[in-house]
């Protein structure tokens, strides 16, 4: 696989979610074989941030240190207005 993957934010809460145990698995599965392709932009570090500290009652300091794990592992790429028209070009395209 020689394309780049953007993750869905709730792939990534999954990733770290415990509590679902089959979502667990299958997102870390989904990771491990993407793992060299994977691009995670600004927009999904929002939604993140949001759902870690309001639904799952994480602290400031925990949220940081999983971004700053995604910053480790994943190139993080700002969403602009550019990427959203290609977006929608290639969807009409695919």
């Amino acid at each position: 696989m020689s394309d780049k993957v953007f993750l869905d934010t709730n792939l990534v809460i999954y990733s770290y979610s415990e509590d679902e145990t089959q979502k667990f698995k299958i997102a870390n599965r989904l990771l491990a074989k993407c793992e060299n392709h994977i691009i995670i932009s600004t927009q999904v570090i929002n939604e993140l941030t949001n759902t870690l500290l309001r639904k799952f009652h994480l602290n400031v300091y925990e949220v940081k240190t999983v971004i700053s794990e995604l910053n480790s592992n994943f190139p993080i790429v700002n969403f602009t207005l550019q990427t959203q028209l290609k977006a929608i070009e290639i969807k009409e395209r695919y």
